[in-house]
């Protein structure tokens, strides 16, 4: 307020000035107002502007949620990395007028553990007070729930209702992956998609195939142990979220040889997330940062198709 009342202050006195020197002639007081004009990075730089963020839950309404940051990027004449800031209703200047990206659930270093960060683009006001935003957190699925059916839809598991394969075969099989409560697996305002991966010995297969488009073979996923020796695809599959489920056909073609039982085909998913590089500040949407370490849940084999 007080410098409000600094900035009105200071528009009487150049009024005053223009009226005692235009002599009332209209074209005189025109050109005095141009003169005079007061630009609005001046005004800016008298108004008090702030920022504050409040994290809660995106489906647990009015829990809020304690302990995470917001990184904050100010994208003027040049790139300004300004750290992160606490989301618990805690302040933080701006400047009116001035583009910045706010990285929310990210430190300074790193996104968060427990839920997906992503960017809002932000003009800062040329308000006085303080811009309180209300950011909706989800929270990273670690434990994402696999249902493969065989080739006449019936559920398997346990050894039950294996899919039977013999030489130089092609069958359909399906999977569905489904969210845990209140939670999600993959960033919801991601550009791109979460990777499902089929890991097999392709001694007895010759491709796993879905058709919802292919993805590169993430490093996270060819890195674990126990698929490291074995052929990998991978391939889209979208975000889901709150007990949300995604169903999709398999097509499976096998090689020369008989896979039998035993030759299970692994499904393994990995989640899209946001990390920015540590050395130029530019975003990355993917499953590993720019030094291969893995990004929200680590990739994870969730289940089988099971053969016989």
């Amino acid at each position: 307020m007080r410098n409000q009342g600094f900035l009105i202050l200071i528009l009487i006195v150049i009024l005053f000035s223009i009226s005692q020197n235009n002599n009332h002639d209209p074209q005189t007081q025109q050109q005095s107002f141009a003169d005079f004009y007061v630009s609005e990075d001046v005004i800016g730089s008298i108004i008090d502007s702030k920022v504050a963020f409040s994290a809660t839950d995106m489906f647990r309404q009015g829990v809020g949620i304690s302990g995470e940051t917001a990184r904050i990027i100010l994208f003027n004449s040049d790139v300004k990395d300004l750290g992160s800031t606490n989301m618990d209703g805690t302040s933080f200047n701006t400047q009116p007028n001035h583009n910045y990206k706010f990285y929310y659930f990210m430190s300074g270093s790193q996104p968060s553990s427990s839920y997906y960060s992503f960017v809002e683009d932000y003009i800062a006001p040329n308000v006085e007070g303080v811009d309180n935003k209300v950011v909706y957190g989800c929270s990273i699925d670690t434990a994402p729930f696999l249902v493969a059916k065989d080739e006449y839809g019936r559920i398997q598991s346990n050894g039950n209702n294996d899919l039977v394969l013999g030489a130089n075969e092609v069958k359909d099989a399906s999977i569905s992956i489904k969210a845990s409560n209140d939670k999600c697996f993959g960033t919801p305002s991601a550009p791109e998609s979460n990777a499902v991966c089929f890991a097999y010995d392709a001694t007895y297969y010759d491709s796993i195939k879905m058709s919802t488009g292919y993805v590169s073979v993430p490093n996270s996923v060819v890195t674990q142990s126990n698929v490291s020796s074995m052929a990998v695809n991978c391939y889209k599959f979208p975000v889901i979220k709150d007990l949300e489920s995604r169903e999709f056909s398999v097509t499976i073609d096998t090689s020369t040889n008989n896979p039998g039982t035993g030759q299970d085909i692994l499904v393994v998913v990995d989640d899209i997330a946001l990390d920015l590089d540590r050395t130029t500040n530019e975003e990355i949407w993917g499953y590993v940062d720019e030094n291969n370490n893995q990004l929200a849940m680590d990739a994870t084999v969730i289940g089988t198709i099971q053969v016989s």
